[in-house]
């Protein structure tokens, strides 16, 4: 288990999030994924604006491992398969 922050950037502005544990950084999409389905749901349904805002899943140390914009969350209906071209490691 590791520990991870769901940092979301939202047009520039970064904001960051308490570490969560978990069982590796494919667990940490599938929660950036639900979590960013909820919000986008509950908070903005207009799905137009959420295209600005993405996930930087990053270690405690805040080294950024993933990004993920929120909008391809929406896109894909099973959250658990992402598809290769709408997520990336960042370049370590």
């Amino acid at each position: 288990m590791s520990r991870y922050r769901l940092n979301i950037r939202d047009n520039g502005v970064l904001q960051t999030s308490q570490a969560e544990t978990l069982r590796d950084l494919k667990a940490a999409r599938i929660e950036a994924s639900l979590c960013a389905r909820r919000y986008i749901e509950k908070v903005r349904p207009d799905k137009q604006i959420v295209n600005r805002m993405y996930f930087e899943i990053t270690d405690c140390a805040g080294k950024v491992l993933l990004i993920m914009p929120f909008v391809e969350a929406w896109n894909n209906g099973d959250s658990t398969k992402p598809r290769r071209w709408w997520w990336r490691r960042a370049i370590r």
